[in-house]
């Protein structure tokens, strides 16, 4: 809650429509909103709403430890490589569960769900 209430007192960078930059923020606070809306986490929602319908079995934001031992280590956290578990540092502080980093997936479920979006949102009806 402090990394939302810091967010909240953002100010512009530059005027609305001016200029183009990503940030993170905005999806952290979309992450908010879904649990705001919802009651549940961007975790929990997207494992109800998304991944479970379209069957994607190894797309989580919380690896099970059979899924960590498939993923791969691309960065270090101090002395040690960190194995299923985000390293993008506010998706971390927010418990791996964040609405802009995190998510861990396999080319079988991403072939999945890049087959649902060229049909455009449908998947087995």
């Amino acid at each position: 809650s402090e990394m939302i209430d810091k967010i909240w007192q953002l100010s512009l960078n530059y005027p609305t429509e001016s200029d183009f930059r990503y940030s993170d923020v905005g999806f952290i606070v979309l992450g908010e909103l879904v649990e705001r809306k919802s009651g549940l986490n961007v975790h929990e929602y997207s494992q109800k709403h998304i991944f479970q319908p379209l069957q994607l079995t190894d797309t989580t934001y919380l690896p099970s430890d059979t899924l960590r031992k498939r993923c791969v280590a691309t960065e270090k956290r101090g002395e040690e490589w960190m194995v299923g578990e985000v390293h993008d540092p506010r998706a971390f502080a927010l418990g791996g569960i964040a609405g802009h980093a995190g998510l861990f997936s396999t080319a079988g479920d991403l072939s999945r769900y890049a087959q649902m979006m060229l049909r455009r949102g449908k998947w087995n009806d």
